[in-house]
């Protein structure tokens, strides 16, 4: 089975924690949970009905995935730090692929010579 959190996922969700200790403390506690039942009833709610028993896991992971696109459609051009590390992670492994294939070929190289 695919796993339901990864890294990135992680990323973004202290991220979006952060981002709401701060619109705690501007707005209060009221307007975060008018948010989350908001989000809850016309996203998570409808969306999963019929599947039985939610789990914690699941309830946070499907509100980050909302929380996601939110931050998407609200602030235009501004990538969220989880996918940040996604490409960085994925520039990487290319790097280290290409130094490895370059050593490689360059000591198989001057041993065939």
């Amino acid at each position: 089975m695919k796993p339901l959190w990864h890294i990135a996922d992680r990323i973004d969700f202290e991220y979006l924690l952060l981002r709401d200790d701060i619109l705690m403390e501007e707005n209060g506690q009221d307007a975060l949970k008018h948010r989350d039942r908001d989000i809850y009833l016309q996203k998570i709610g409808s969306a999963a009905e019929g599947q039985g028993e939610f789990t914690q896991s699941f309830l946070l992971h499907r509100w980050l995935k909302v929380r996601q696109q939110q931050e998407a459609e609200q602030t235009e051009g501004i990538v969220l730090p989880g996918r940040v590390w996604s490409e960085l992670y994925r520039i990487s492994w290319l790097v280290l692929l290409l130094l490895g294939l370059t050593s490689g070929a360059g000591l198989a190289f001057s041993r065939l010579r």
